[in-house]
């Protein structure tokens, strides 16, 4: 089955969206993906999406980890990034499609990219369907519903929305701030309006990229044009998905001239890119002051500080080594709520070590720091 058209990879029919949307939530609900995408912050993203979707999700950091994960176990389907480190998704999959045991396997094309002949080389690689990023969910779930025939698939009951909790409280439901240069309602669309998890989005973007002019640039100054291409790409999927249209629209023209080698022509863009870059991230960064002020006045109280026994903690580590296992966004949250229950005294070196990996979603090495803090709080 051929899923492509020029805007979102599947042939549109005029049906009711609620009813189009349920219909392939039930359909997609108890299947198994595997993820091919290098982006740390896109895997998150990506994760909370399927999952929320009731989708089994087996990650791979880039297509040859996803060639070596389908000789592990089954899957009803292929998410691929077409640009990643090692080998590509336009590589991945044709090697995929050589071993005929995966002739009918769906893989669905995934990419921030939508220049002139995407669709055709998708289709000469071996791919079923395209998915551009941002991602809106319920193109997503429809491409998955029509690929993956459900009616052969187990059902799973209706889970209740786990959105990201930061900490025991749900920041700004009632009324998420406007960010100047961000459409905030398109972001909160791409994320299904999951505004915990927009919220960490946000902040992940802001870290991750606020020197990212400086880190192009120097990219480019040391003749590394395959970092620089991949930096801009990242970026300009990402910026999509937060609602930041101007970004995203300035790294379009950035990116097209990375793609095309032509290095002379970045220097006239630079000015106005930049100035765009940093309007956002000023705007993030008082946004976030914002929210640590908050999050300080809700955590702030010493009464709300409670020892744990070695029991309770024991089961909270054991849980957390769970989700890090699968690399679960909820870790996030429940390291959080941890800290609040042992309080400040009780918050080790290694303990703000692993809080930090968490938060970069370096999962394997949060395993092993997860490990040291068993032995440093003699709990084997």
């Amino acid at each position: 089955m051929d899923l492509f058209d020029k805007k979102c990879g599947f042939p549109g029919e005029e049906r009711a969206e609620e009813i189009r949307r349920t219909r392939a939530l039930e359909g997609i609900r108890g299947t198994h993906v595997l993820l091919a995408e290098d982006n740390k912050l896109n895997q998150v993203i990506a994760l909370d999406l399927l999952k929320q979707a009731g989708i089994t999700v087996t990650l791979a950091d880039n297509g040859r980890e996803a060639i070596e994960r389908l000789t592990e176990a089954t899957f009803d389907a292929v998410l691929m990034d077409m640009q990643m480190p090692e080998m590509d998704g336009f590589a991945a999959t044709k090697a995929i499609r050589q071993q005929p045991k995966f002739s009918e396997l769906p893989i669905i094309a995934m990419t921030a990219q939508t220049m002139a002949g995407d669709r055709e080389r998708c289709l000469a690689a071996g791919m079923n369907g395209y998915v551009a990023k941002p991602i809106e969910p319920d193109v997503l779930y429809d491409v998955l519903f029509r690929l993956l025939k459900p009616e052969t698939y187990r059902k799973l009951p209706v889970n209740e929305k786990k959105g990201l909790k930061l900490g025991e409280k749900d920041f700004f439901v009632d009324d998420f701030p406007s960010i100047e240069g961000v459409d905030v309602q398109a972001g909160l669309k791409n994320l299904n309006e999951d505004r915990n998890l927009y919220l960490k989005v946000l902040g992940d973007f802001f870290s991750r990229y606020h020197d990212i002019v400086a880190d192009i640039q120097a990219a480019l100054a040391r003749k590394e044009l395959g970092t620089a291409k991949r930096l801009a790409h990242n970026f300009k999927g990402l910026a999509g998905t937060i609602g930041a249209k101007g970004l995203q629209n300035r790294f379009i023209k950035l990116d097209s001239y990375l793609k095309k080698n032509e290095i002379e022509r970045i220097p006239e863009i630079m000015n106005s890119f930049s100035a765009e870059v940093e309007r956002v991230m000023i705007v993030l960064e008082a946004l976030f002051q914002e929210y640590d002020y908050r999050e300080s006045d809700i955590d702030g109280d010493a009464e709300i500080h409670r020892e744990l026994d070695k029991e309770g903690l024991r089961k909270g580590l054991s849980k957390l080594g769970e989700l890090i296992d699968a690399g679960d966004s909820e870790s996030v949250a429940l390291i959080r709520k941890i800290k609040d229950s042992i309080g400040p005294k009780g918050v080790t070196d290694t303990f703000r070590q692993l809080e930090t990996q968490i938060s970069d979603y370096d999962f394997e090495d949060a395993l092993d720091t997860l490990k040291r803090l068993y032995i440093e709080l003699e709990l084997d």
